[in-house]
């Protein structure tokens, strides 16, 4: 356990004194009036952190989900079998950061609220951290988003990212992230994976609005200097355990 008092305490004293720079800790910039003073707002997230059983813990919260909701067919058995056996190591280092807005078209959610909601079969996205982020099941014939999408809520419960399979409807507290590339749920797992390293930056009572995180960079592995390697983030999820059941 880090001691607060001689540990940490002393390690950012000596950031500040000597203007050192270190990814998730520290962070030297300029601010405005304008400027929203949190310094986790403009530190670089430290992508040498991310460990394999991360990848895995989404995996079995998807699998647990597709269970739960019956879109697993009952009678098939949830297994820890990996699709594929080749090992892959990240190699963080090599990755390359990219913009939201270059890779997805951002959409707000709606507002409805309890009193206009009418009970039915389509999922109801709230800004939750439980559950694939489904809170309730509406009817409605309008906003309806049609599936293979990530979501990520920017109010309440910050940054918690799903990949939702099928239609739904997102509230107002969570955004939807529509692909300009093709989307699986194996790519989308290694994704909500990385947008998930962020909620430190939201600690505060800030919200990760669409006007942000269209300005927000997240780090990828790239094919080439300018291209996110899709194939490869596809195939690591695939070499997890439970990866059978995506």
């Amino acid at each position: 356990m880090v001691n607060l008092k001689t540990g940490l305490s002393n390690e950012w004293i000596s950031h500040w004194i000597n203007h050192k720079v270190t990814p998730g800790l520290s962070v030297c910039r300029a601010l405005s009036a304008n400027d929203e003073w949190c310094a986790e707002l403009f530190m670089t997230t430290d992508y040498s952190l991310l460990q394999q059983e991360m990848f895995e813990q989404k995996i079995r919260d998807y699998v647990s989900y597709r269970v739960r909701t019956a879109i697993q067919n009952d009678q098939e058995q949830v297994i820890g079998k990996r699709i594929s056996d080749t090992k892959y190591s990240l190699g963080t280092q090599d990755w390359q950061w990219f913009r939201y807005d270059s890779l997805f078209k951002i959409v707000k959610g709606k507002r409805l609220t309890k009193a206009d909601m009418i009970s039915g079969k389509i999922p109801f996205i709230g800004a939750t951290e439980f559950n694939n982020g489904v809170t309730a099941y509406v009817e409605s014939d309008k906003y309806i988003h049609q599936g293979n999408l990530i979501t990520v809520s920017y109010n309440g419960s910050v940054g918690m990212a799903f990949y939702q399979p099928r239609e739904f409807f997102a509230c107002d507290d969570v955004n939807v992230l529509y692909p300009n590339f093709k989307l699986n749920s194996s790519i989308a797992t290694f994704l909500i994976t990385l947008i998930e390293q962020e909620k430190y930056r939201y600690n505060y009572g800030l919200k990760w609005t669409k006007e942000k995180m269209e300005q927000s960079l997240i780090k990828l592995p790239v094919r080439s200097g300018t291209t996110p390697d899709w194939e490869f983030m596809e195939n690591y999820i695939k070499s997890l355990p439970y990866s059978g059941n995506l």
